[in-house]
């Protein structure tokens, strides 16, 4: 079945908050595909899946982080990422605009905020997607 709005891909090691979101963003029309709790199973997940955009933690379980993780999918697939923090400091934000950027939404989160930030991140996509092809690459 093909996407209302746009896959997603959520990387999140709280398994109730993953389940909270995954319930919030199917009833809003998202398909929201496997989850990751790890930065590792984040990029093969983004590499099998190809979603439109990654909801990211930026504090993960495992030896790479969440900006680390970003990084890897921003410079391999050029994915649109929404980071999620409990806790965004000057380091944290540094990390975030050196993994390539995106939208920072605060824990505990608004899930319509969430739902302006999917759609900002979907329509970046889609202009660079756009200017792509105008520029011919």
């Amino acid at each position: 079945m093909a996407s209302r709005l746009g896959n997603v891909l959520i990387v999140e090691d709280e398994a109730m908050l993953v389940f909270e979101l995954t319930g919030a963003l199917t009833e809003m029309g998202y398909d929201v595909l496997e989850p990751a709790a790890t930065g590792e199973d984040a990029v093969r997940l983004a590499e099998k899946h190809r979603p439109d955009v990654v909801v990211m933690d930026v504090s993960l379980s495992g030896e790479m982080s969440g900006t680390q993780a970003a990084q890897v999918i921003h410079d391999r697939l050029r994915i649109p990422i929404v980071y999620l923090t409990g806790y965004a400091n000057r380091a944290t934000i540094a990390e975030i605009r050196m993994a390539g950027g995106g939208e920072v939404l605060g824990k505990p989160l608004e899930i319509k905020q969430l739902d302006a930030a999917i759609q900002q991140a979907l329509e970046r996509r889609r202009g660079n997607q756009g200017n792509l092809r105008f520029d011919g690459a």
